[in-house]
């Protein structure tokens, strides 16, 4: 991540730009570019189905391996769509390589926070609970990030009415983009309709999630910790909450120092400092990832050997296939 919100107040600073640049003028095109603006993140979510097939959840491996194979294999499945359905598909590639540009510029934040909270000798929190903290920091993010850009919370600004708009005709031209992205990137097959499912149960979940007095968040969290033994619950950091407020504590608005986790540098920018220069990266991304030429050595240029985390990863480095 960053979450739900930063992603689509992100993509919806960045389309107007983008539009004009690339032609993109239907609302299937505009629906397709937010969710692209979601990246693997949906794929998460395919886990509240138990049904799936747990080769389809590889969400985690798109963030963590080949990111440059990844970004050349989306742009070359466009010429698996149809003439018709290419131009959403555009829309859609451009988008989820918007998501990898806030991703790597803004990880490297949230990590530093994660990594300083899990070690700072709190009784009973450490670094196994890592994702339930990283969780924390960017639903701080988003409705910090909520509230700055429309002056609402999420008491009227309801998430699942607002984001993950797409009709099923839009699902399905990304279904197939990403069976041939994961197919030509990781050599492993994933169930065709495995966007659609992800993305209905990100929806879903963005319902459920919806508690402006947080009333969901204390039952169902309490579930989580006493009926199923976990030491801190992960929805009840997921969820948004009634908070007006454009900050974050998380956001280093004093611009102190803070190390980056992945790489030997000191850095002092805030959350907005770090949203803005990854802004300033989507004009030349773009216009490089669409081209015709787009190849390998564009891809590894583009991506400067980050993944989504913002860690340096070799194009060649081992991973492991879900469910293998």
């Amino acid at each position: 991540m960053p979450a739900v919100l930063t992603h689509d107040f992100f993509g919806r600073d960045a389309y107007q730009l983008v539009a004009e640049a690339h032609g993109f003028a239907s609302a299937d095109q505009r629906d397709a570019f937010l969710l692209g603006n979601q990246g693997p993140d949906p794929l998460f979510y395919l886990r509240v189905e138990p049904w799936v097939d747990k080769r389809d959840s590889v969400g985690d491996l798109m963030h963590d391996a080949r990111p440059a194979h990844l970004l050349l294999a989306f742009h070359d499945a466009l010429d698996m769509l149809a003439p018709a359905d290419r131009p959403v598909g555009e829309a859609y590639v451009a988008g989820f390589c918007c998501h990898y540009l806030l991703d790597r510029t803004m990880h490297p934040l949230v990590y530093a926070n994660q990594y300083a909270i899990c070690s700072a000798g709190v009784e009973g929190l450490d670094e196994q609970d890592g994702s339930d903290v990283h969780a924390e920091i960017e639903r701080d993010f988003d409705e910090m990030v909520l509230f700055a850009k429309t002056r609402q919370t999420i008491r009227t600004y309801r998430t699942y009415r607002e984001v993950l708009r797409g009709s099923d005709e839009v699902l399905s031209i990304v279904d197939k983009l990403l069976f041939y992205a994961i197919l030509w990137t990781y050599s492993a097959t994933i169930d065709l309709d495995t966007f659609t499912n992800a993305t209905r149960g990100f929806r879903v979940m963005q319902r459920v999630f919806w508690s402006p007095k947080g009333v969901g968040h204390a039952v169902l969290g309490t579930v989580e910790t006493r009926l199923l033994g976990k030491r801190y619950s992960f929805y009840r950091a997921m969820a948004h909450r009634d908070r007006p407020e454009a900050t974050s504590v998380f956001a280093n608005h004093e611009h102190q120092p803070w190390k980056n986790p992945f790489v030997d540098e000191v850095r002092t920018e805030d959350f907005w400092d770090l949203y803005e220069l990854a802004q300033g990266q989507v004009a030349d991304a773009l216009r490089a990832l669409l081209a015709p030429g787009f190849d390998l050595d564009a891809a590894l240029a583009l991506t400067a050997g980050l993944n989504f985390c913002g860690k340096p990863v070799g194009e060649d480095d081992p991973f492991e296939l879900p469910g293998a």
